[in-house]
């Protein structure tokens, strides 16, 4: 690596002391630094001029002409009415941004978020349906007892529901009486037949 610098002689002394001991040791670098001579005498062999050739003359570009000077718009002089009339705007951008209430997005109220902070009402019927109860079956035994799907499948199979509570002996009776459902029992405190 410091062959080229120590061809040149532009290596410090204790450079040049370091690579001549590894020079003693080492035919390779050897053999580098022979062949780092040889080029060094063939480039100061070749002739070169000591003054440079004229360089070729090149067209004259045509100038651009000048751009008009730009208007500035601030500079300009503005009547007072329109003035005023600018910033009155402005102040009644910003009361009717602050003043009119948003409008929110009607929304379902049956519908809520995951991260919301109402909670929804917990199950108060267990229901196995038969194993081979098409989902449809499903949906239309939910239908006819007014449940509400809260949780399942269990690990069971079973899945937790909703009723009206004044109206869950009917649906339980309902339900048991349905050929797809296996069970339907209430799992809250007020338990019911």
């Amino acid at each position: 690596m410091l062959m080229p610098w120590h061809v040149n002689g532009t290596l410090d002394a204790a450079e040049a002391a370091l690579l001549e001991a590894h020079l003693t040791e080492c035919a390779e670098c050897r053999a580098d630094l022979e062949a780092e001579s040889a080029l060094r005498a063939m480039v100061a062999a070749m002739p070169h001029d000591a003054t440079p050739a004229e360089p070729a003359r090149l067209p004259r570009l045509r100038q651009p002409a000048p751009l008009a000077a730009p208007r500035r718009f601030f500079a300009r002089r503005v009547p007072l009415g329109w003035m005023l009339a600018g910033q009155a705007a402005a102040a009644a951008v910003v009361a009717f941004v602050l003043v009119v209430p948003q409008s929110q997005p009607a929304v379902d109220p049956a519908y809520r978020l995951l991260g919301s902070d109402e909670q929804a009402a917990a199950g108060n019927v267990i229901v196995l349906f038969a194993p081979d109860s098409a989902e449809h079956e499903l949906r239309e035994a939910l239908g006819q007892v007014g449940g509400r799907l809260t949780d399942g499948p269990t690990a069971s199979g079973a899945y937790v529901i909703r009723v009206n509570a004044a109206d869950r002996p009917a649906a339980l009776e309902r339900l048991r009486g349905m050929r797809q459902v296996v069970l339907a029992e209430p799992i809250d405190a007020d338990g019911g037949p």
